[in-house]
């Protein structure tokens, strides 16, 4: 089995390369601008308890937000210019009202990434 890096730098490979793990930091180890397609479905703000923790069990909604969106400005980071971002995202409910997570990430992806 090659890394990420190792697929990346060697041009002879033409099958996708799907890479799992914590994206936070899978990310962090990516150059810039070396990924075309970029698909994601992370955990719903609420909506399920996995084993090991992770994203969707913040006490805020807000909190979400902010760790939603520092993944996602690392994807901006390692996407080519030409690249795609496919992101589905859920929305939640708190005491009987909509929550409009996926209209609050889309905003601030576009004022405070440039999305």
């Amino acid at each position: 089995m090659i890394t990420v890096n190792e697929y990346i730098k060697d041009a002879s490979f033409t099958a996708p390369c799907f890479v799992r793990g914590d994206a936070s930091k899978v990310l962090a180890h990516l150059p810039d601008e070396c990924i075309d397609c970029v698909v994601t479905s992370p955990p719903y703000y609420m909506k399920r308890q996995y084993l090991g923790g992770g994203i969707g069990l913040e006490t805020t909604y807000q909190e979400y937000i902010d760790n939603l969106l520092a993944i996602i400005k690392e994807v901006y980071r390692v996407l080519k210019p030409s690249g795609s971002f496919w992101l589905n995202i859920g929305d939640s409910y708190k005491n009987k009202q909509l929550l409009n997570i996926p209209h609050r990430v889309a905003i601030r992806m576009q004022d405070d990434q440039k999305w």
